[in-house]
């Protein structure tokens, strides 16, 4: 890597870097560029959406079958105890 930190002396020494590699090697720059280039991007959305009353209203009333008796009791033991 060049000395300087300018951008564009660094610009043209990547351009120049590359120009000598074999296409392996420029595959793997490829994939390397594309990784930054989405660890760069912002998420889509970083946190759930969280449900309106609407949202719920929506679903509330459409369970079907006569399993929630169990469906609860499983909740409960699957709980692992907190601890502060």
């Amino acid at each position: 890597m060049p000395p300087e930190t300018d951008l564009r002396t660094v610009q043209q020494w990547v351009i120049h870097s590359l120009s000598q590699l074999s296409s392996e090697n420029l595959l793997l720059i490829a994939n390397f560029v594309s990784f930054l280039q989405q660890q760069s991007s912002p998420p889509a959305s970083s946190q759930p959406k969280q449900a309106s009353l609407a949202d719920l209203l929506e679903v509330a009333g459409s369970w079907e079958g006569n399993d929630l008796r169990d469906c609860l009791q499983l909740v409960h033991e699957s709980r692992a105890p907190l601890e502060f």
